[in-house]
């Protein structure tokens, strides 16, 4: 009774595979639409411009719920206005696509971006993307830009914040406050399907090992606010949930004090308008990625994986790694080495760090100051090239090789030591 059962689950998928296949052919494709809020920004945006890249049209777009949570309902209805069908995640449609999923995931290849079983379905690796489709993620327009409407709303929210279009920076500072909420959420609402379950976080500290270093104190940017300020530029302090109100009166406390007020589309709003957006790692830089916006990535960790941006306007600054039995930090070759033994998993576990005996070291304010100076020169067109002494650390053994963004050369001034 199992061996038939599992016989019927395979012949299932196998035929949902070639159905897919069949409807590629009249420009319809199909994936799964995330629970969690970077992968729901960029994973939809980038299946699509893939699409367009290969058929040069832009595709009718089925997406199944990956569970019952949706993580943003301003860019769920955003894709709506697009002709984006999202399916419950239950439902017989839902399974017999899933199914199908599952069926050519097990396939040769049927993961890697460029074989024909993985084109069937629109699911992908983070190294399949740095690896293949860097045309993609460097050099292709926004498949899904605001619509007229969505313009209209946001100039109107813009002017009631006394804001202007390229006249701000988003910033983004981490406390795990936003995963312990969904986490608590899913629980409470039994959302046994919910990726914040399986990813097991620790729901009285909010966040995980690998999470914790990650997040960014609210102060550390406080130097750089007010330089930046200075020259003309202002700060929204960006993000879904904070519990912490921000004491900077140079600072509009967007996640705070303003977003409870608004509706979840503002969001969109703010990144699409700004001039640059600067955060650690997280969600909010795919949003960033959905409409090509610079991004200064800050505080990655682990470098030089996944975690920095891609295009040639953008840039970041990993944290530095603390050797504790040789008393000194890691130097950046040895860093981008670290990735033909440990994958990135290894350092979610904690393993990596473990067995190599390494503290990550945040970005410190003086050093954020003067990256967030160095961001903003470089798209004014402004700094001084010749300061430049970035080089390529990275080797093909790393994910993010093919990555076109830059190494701060105002953080590398400060950090010789790890040359």
């Amino acid at each position: 009774l199992i061996k038939m059962k599992k016989i019927i689950i395979r012949l299932v998928g196998f035929v949902s595979f070639k159905v897919a296949k069949i409807l590629q052919r009249f420009n319809i494709l199909i994936t799964i639409y995330s629970d969690m809020f970077g992968h729901q920004a960029w994973n939809i945006e980038y299946h699509i411009r893939r699409h367009i890249k290969k058929y040069k049209k832009f595709p009718k777009l089925i997406a199944v719920k990956s569970s019952s949570l949706v993580p943003n309902f301003g860019l769920y209805n955003h894709h709506k206005l697009y002709g984006i069908i999202v399916l419950p995640t239950r439902g017989l449609l839902s399974k017999f696509i899933k199914l199908g999923i599952t069926y050519q995931k097990k396939l040769p290849n049927g993961r890697d971006v460029n074989s024909t079983n993985s084109n069937v379905f629109a699911i992908t690796t983070m190294k399949n993307i740095f690896s293949e489709d860097v045309e993609i993620l460097t050099n292709s327009k926004v498949s899904m830009p605001l619509t007229e409407s969505e313009s209209i709303e946001a100039n109107i929210f813009l002017k009631k914040y006394n804001l202007e279009k390229g006249k701000y920076i988003c910033f983004r500072d981490r406390d795990g406050s936003y995963m312990k909420d969904k986490s608590q959420e899913s629980i409470s609402l039994n959302k046994k399907d919910s990726s914040f379950i399986i990813r097991d976080y620790n729901i009285n500290k909010g966040e995980n090992i690998y999470d914790y270093s990650r997040n960014t104190p609210l102060t550390s940017y406080f130097k750089g606010i007010d330089k930046i300020n200075k020259i003309g530029v202002k700060s929204v302090r960006y993000g879904a949930s904070s519990n912490e109100k921000c004491p900077n009166k140079l600072v509009l406390d967007y996640s705070y004090a303003v977003r409870k007020k608004e509706y979840d589309i503002t969001d969109l709003f703010l990144i699409e308008n700004c001039k640059f957006y600067i955060g650690p790692p997280s969600g909010d830089e795919a949003l960033a990625m959905m409409f090509n916006k610079p991004i200064c990535s800050i505080n990655s960790f682990p470098w030089p994986y996944i975690n920095i941006p891609f295009s040639s306007d953008c840039m970041y600054a990993p944290q530095k790694l603390w050797k504790k039995n040789e008393n000194k930090f890691m130097n950046l070759s040895e860093m981008a080495l670290v990735e033909k033994k440990y994958n990135r998993e290894d350092f979610i576990s904690g393993l990596a760090q473990y067995e190599l005996g390494i503290v990550p070291v945040k970005n410190s304010e003086e050093e954020i100051a003067e990256i967030m100076m160095e961001m903003n020169s470089r798209i004014d067109g402004t700094w001084d090239t010749e300061r430049d002494i970035f080089k390529k650390y990275m080797t093909e053994c790393n994910t993010s090789y093919s990555s076109k963004a830059i190494l701060s050369t105002a953080f590398l001034e400060m950090n010789f030591d790890i040359l």
